[in-house]
């Protein structure tokens, strides 16, 4: 039998780190989070990750808009509140880290 790996959100961070755009590192880490460590337990964390992974990739596709950085900027605070463990909060900070540069602006504005 082989042991299936649990996969740590710090072991995603440090993967999506190596990526040299910084809206493709929150989507690896939000993809990637939603594949493995999230439980699924609390609603903010489920729902935000999922909606948030959504609109990633929508400004990843050019297809982003200025209402959609308002949206991903609210899900990743109320995540960051509302979320119950520490996955749910980190993936909340790791989203807001990035949502303070305008690296965000730069792929909605072209």
């Amino acid at each position: 039998m082989s042991e299936k790996k649990i996969i740590k959100v710090d072991d995603i961070k440090n993967e999506a780190d190596k990526r040299d755009c910084p809206v493709e590192r929150a989507v690896y880490y939000v993809e990637e989070f939603l594949a493995g460590p999230m439980c699924g337990k609390c609603f903010p964390c489920a729902l935000g990750s999922y909606e948030a992974r959504i609109i990633l990739y929508n400004i990843i596709e050019n297809k982003g808009s200025e209402a959609d950085m308002i949206n991903l900027n609210e899900i990743a605070k109320e995540m960051l509140i509302s979320s119950r463990c520490k996955k749910g909060k980190d993936t909340a900070r790791y989203i807001l880290e990035w949502m303070g540069t305008d690296v965000f602006d730069k792929h909605i504005k072209g």
